[in-house]
């Protein structure tokens, strides 16, 4: 024992064939030795083994490239001129101070769907990409210059959108550039706009309500007799809007 501690032997001898009478494994396969098995056992494995890692290895890039995404990549980029954004708020309202270009009170007012919102947004872009006005027509300015300077002199921006039938085509559905970011960013915003308003408008229904109760319980009240105080009421059945119009 001490000299197999002192020569740090742990172990049989593997090369040494009197010991494999006493394990299993090398009666799996008749002329094998265990050494075969486990060699043709590992050379199996192998290609499971560079498959997961392969595959290990392109999760870890596709996961490395979306939290290294050039921020350039997704800023969107105003309809006419080079001011970009990181989100569609502050460049909306980019458009509307400065080219007094009101798309959300165009959409508004329009009541323009999704599709109808991408076809004016790609009519837009093809238009100034072809140097042509999108409200007139006027297709002889030549250059990108000249148009700015058209839409400035005949205050044609703010007139909004020309007649939808100029526009409204399934044509327009195809965007002139790959990565307009412009679309789907404006298409999240409404929706979180339409979300934020209905909470608002349920906000005020409900407010509506307390103090309609409020006045019942003044006037219902008896003398001598002391209420109690009125529950904080949240998140109420009443809020939800459609259940409200129905009892109406």
């Amino acid at each position: 024992m001490d000299h197999m501690r002192k020569r740090n032997h742990k172990e049989v001898n593997p090369k040494n064939n009197y010991y494999d009478k006493f394990y299993i494994i090398n009666y799996l396969e008749l002329g094998k030795r265990w050494l075969d098995v486990l060699k043709e056992d590992f050379e199996d494995t192998m290609p499971t083994f560079v498959d997961s890692d392969e595959e290990e290895e392109e999760e870890s890039w596709q996961e490395w490239q979306e939290d290294n995404i050039d921020v350039e990549q997704t800023r969107v980029v105003c309809l006419f001129c080079e001011e970009t954004e990181d989100h569609a708020a502050p460049l909306l309202e980019h458009m509307k101070d400065v080219h007094y270009f009101d798309i959300l009170g165009i959409i508004e007012k329009e009541k323009l769907d999704f599709y109808e919102r991408v076809k004016m947004i790609n009519y837009i872009r093809k238009e100034n990409y072809n140097a042509r006005c999108f409200v007139c027509g006027r297709d002889d300015l030549g250059s990108l210059q000249k148009l700015r300077q058209h839409y400035t002199e005949n205050d044609h921006l703010s007139k909004g959108l020309p007649e939808k039938s100029v526009w409204c085509t399934e044509e327009n559905l195809v965007p002139i550039f790959g990565n307009d970011h412009l679309t789907w960013m404006l298409e999240s915003y409404v929706d979180e706009k339409e979300v934020s308003s209905q909470n608002e408008e349920g906000t005020a229904v409900f407010e509506n309500i307390r103090e309609y109760l409020l006045k019942q319980s003044e006037v219902n009240s008896v003398e001598g007799v002391i209420a109690e105080d009125f529950p904080e009421l949240h998140d109420g059945v009443l809020t939800d809007l459609n259940l409200y119009d129905s009892l109406k």
